[in-house]
């Protein structure tokens, strides 16, 4: 071989190695990123005896889709109960003790309790139809909503599983389906979740008909962002190429966690109509409705850059005369007096104690929420 032919040889050797330790790094490190990628789930690993301990637990429930247990979290006894609160992780208090939620510190502020009865994952959906299915068992003379803005785009999805796969280490969400309101007309149908047992819920996953396939591409919000995100696989580095791109565009249009807080108007249309389905119950029951509008350190540096993806929903509220509190001001303006960044958040995204204390005030300054009136309890 001529000098020439073995210089174009050595490189032709060195690029090839290059494409393979770009495609090996690419492999490694994309897994560290799930939420990038389209998720799938083998119809193998559908196995009964998982669907069974789904079921059957105390968590597993009908209506809802699932619930927390207890229904209530802990620490709301011995002080007189001004409200109840339903909603996300955010309105739980995840990340925190039970002493450090939002309801705890704002009874260690005024001395009345707020039963807390958040369920992590929950949709809008499922936080009013929970209310609606439990609220009457607990006399309070305030109703609170925490609303967060994935719950938006939870309640635009059917399959729980799509909104929850690439951080669902455990497939707590593998059998789950939820509750979910469809435009029918001028109205909204209510479609329940598919399943009340382990049996339907692996046959329906591991055959998936058309109509179930077709649901999940067309109404479905998560799944059809899931089918919209490249697929994990070689070649490792254009899909990865290809994911960084999609991340940086949805970036650059302003939302938060890769999507927008409403997709469409029907979307917007769907939290309105939940929110005023919850503050008709509310007040069917004698009880003052409130909606606490609750944020992420991510969506706060949309705010502060004059972004405001539910200035829709905010004009909606006013209009409606439906109460609400702006947990975002009332977070950004403690920034801008104590100064700080990054205090109010925890690992995962939710409030810290820090962030709960400064929303427990907010809501303790709130008309609804200052007086007690006589004989309201528990």
């Amino acid at each position: 071989m001529t000098r020439g032919g073995l210089r174009l040889a050595a490189i032709g050797m060195i690029a090839t190695a290059c494409v393979l330790l770009l495609e090996i790094f690419c492999a490694l490190y994309s897994a560290r990123f799930p939420s990038l990628f389209r998720q799938a789930l083998d119809p193998a690993s559908i196995r009964l005896a998982d669907a069974r301990r789904f079921f059957e637990a105390p968590t597993f429930d009908p209506d809802l889709g699932w619930d927390a247990d207890p229904s209530a979290r802990p620490g709301d006894t011995g002080a007189p109960a001004v409200a109840q609160s339903y909603g996300d992780s955010f309105t739980r208090g995840a990340e925190v003790g039970s002493t450090n939620t939002w309801q705890a510190r704002f009874r260690a502020r005024t001395g009345r309790a707020i039963v807390n009865l958040g369920v992590n994952g929950y949709g809008l959906d499922q936080a009013v139809l929970k209310h609606e299915k439990l609220g009457g068992r607990w006399r309070t003379p305030v109703a609170i909503l925490g609303v967060y803005p994935e719950e938006y785009r939870r309640a635009d999805s059917w399959y729980a599983w799509t909104c929850f796969a690439s951080g669902d280490p455990l497939d707590y969400f593998r059998f789950a389906f939820k509750p979910m309101f469809l435009r029918e007309g001028d109205g909204w149908r209510l479609r329940e979740p598919p399943c009340r047992g382990a049996a339907c819920a692996v046959d329906l996953l591991r055959r998936r008909d058309a109509a179930f396939e077709r649901f999940l591409t067309t109404r479905d919000r998560c799944a059809r962002e899931n089918l919209a995100r490249p697929p994990r696989r070689f070649p490792y580095t254009l899909h990865f190429l290809e994911a960084i791109g999609a991340y940086l565009r949805s970036r650059r249009a302003g939302s938060p966690a890769g999507s927008p807080y409403f997709d469409g108007p029907e979307s917007l249309e769907r939290a309105e109509f939940l929110i005023r389905r919850f503050a008709a119950q509310s007040l069917r029951r004698h009880q003052a409705p409130l909606v606490l509008l609750l944020y992420s350190e991510r969506d706060l540096a949309l705010i502060e850059r004059g972004r405001r993806p539910d200035a829709a929903l905010m004009r909606f509220l006013e209009e409606n005369r439906i109460p609400f509190v702006d947990g975002g001001a009332a977070l950004l303006a403690h920034r801008k007096t104590h100064g700080g960044r990054g205090s109010i958040s925890a690992p995962m995204g939710h409030l810290t104690a820090e962030g709960n204390a400064i929303v427990a005030e907010a809501l303790s300054r709130h008309p609804l929420l200052q007086t007690l009136p006589p004989g309201a309890k528990r």
